[in-house]
């Protein structure tokens, strides 16, 4: 389980995060807006998104830090973006990201069975 997140006093979006990782499987995608890299990471990301639409086994997360990253950043210890973190039993699971062309919905969903033994519906 995290604890003690990113600041003394958490940020709305630290603790639906905190909160969610306790609670369960948990994908989140860290990105920023101008990124074209982010875009392309996002698109696969969207289509994996809507397989699980309705499923309550994962609970996904897209975070927009083109305002504030350096919180993410240094909390989840990554330098670039797009990143996507897996959790599982409260701890971070696996992370991919900047090897983003070769990273699609195909390959996400091979994550998201090996992790979490889970395929969509």
């Amino acid at each position: 389980m995290i604890t003690n997140i990113l600041q003394a006093k958490p940020t709305k979006e630290e603790t639906i995060l905190r909160d969610a990782i306790a609670k369960g499987p948990t994908i989140i995608m860290f990105s920023k807006s101008y990124c074209p890299f982010c875009s392309y990471l996002r698109d696969h990301y969207h289509e994996v998104i809507k397989k699980f639409i309705g499923d309550d086994r994962l609970t996904f997360y897209e975070i927009d830090i083109s305002d504030n990253d350096e919180p993410f950043k240094h909390h989840y210890g990554f330098k670039r973006v797009p990143k996507i973190v897996y959790f599982k039993d409260g701890q971070e699971a696996f992370r991919h990201g900047t090897q983003h062309k070769q990273i699609k919905a195909d390959s996400m969903l091979e994550f998201i069975k090996k992790i979490y033994d889970v395929e969509p519906k």
